[in-house]
């Protein structure tokens, strides 16, 4: 091809490029794009780390800085959260995952206080 135009080479210069720059060689381009779904992780699991910090017991005191530190680590939260949500649609759902622990954990607070109170009552017969 190259060589009766008059251009010796020219045929493995074309191929040569092509295969250089075509996107074949997938796990350059992988390693780009896999990147929002560990972003996305990352901040999922950040998220709900300090989600469960800053709802436990412990940060329920009314000392200032107690109460201080625990509105930091929810924001801290929140914030997390909203960049799993800018990495990847998928990080919305931490949102989700806040509501059910904190519907959940109420439900098993609200059980164990109700059976509490009906030891008290038995007690006291």
């Amino acid at each position: 091809f190259g060589e009766k135009q008059g251009c010796p080479h020219l045929s493995m210069w074309i191929a040569s490029i092509l295969f250089a720059i075509h996107p074949i060689h997938t796990e350059v381009v992988a390693s780009i794009v896999g990147r929002s779904d560990l972003l996305c992780a990352l901040f999922y699991l950040l998220s709900i780390n300090l989600y469960i910090q800053a709802t436990d017991a412990r940060y329920k005191s009314k000392e200032s800085f107690a109460c201080l530190e625990k509105w930091v680590v929810f924001a801290a939260s929140i914030v997390a959260a909203f960049c799993s949500s800018l990495s990847k649609e998928l990080g919305v759902t931490v949102f989700g995952v806040h509501i059910a622990n904190e519907v959940i954990c109420s439900f098993i607070s609200y059980s164990y206080a109700s059976s509490e109170s009906t030891k008290e009552q038995k007690v006291q017969l």
